[in-house]
């Protein structure tokens, strides 16, 4: 018996831009979209002090070592960066 395939979508920056209200996106300064990375609220910390303006957001397909990296199926996570 073969299980049945599920297409998966992946992130795609342009259409969240897209899809966000006027409002969300006033408050948006900056959209990353990574495949992987070890944690999204780790990278952020790591950006601070390299000039990203609060708002910034950044998602990732997976997470390796997030709070979430233990679930079989991560679709993203999503961290905003304190405004500081």
């Amino acid at each position: 018996m073969h299980g049945a395939q599920v297409e998966m979508e992946l992130l795609d920056r342009d259409r969240i831009l897209a899809e966000l209200t006027p409002a969300a996106r006033s408050r948006l300064s900056r959209l990353e979209v990574y495949p992987t990375l070890d944690s999204t609220n780790s990278y952020l910390l790591a950006q601070v002090g390299a000039d990203w303006p609060s708002g910034a957001v950044c998602l990732a397909e997976q997470q390796q070592a997030g709070r979430v990296h233990e679930s079989p199926r991560v679709m993203a996570r999503l961290a905003l960066s304190s405004g500081g």
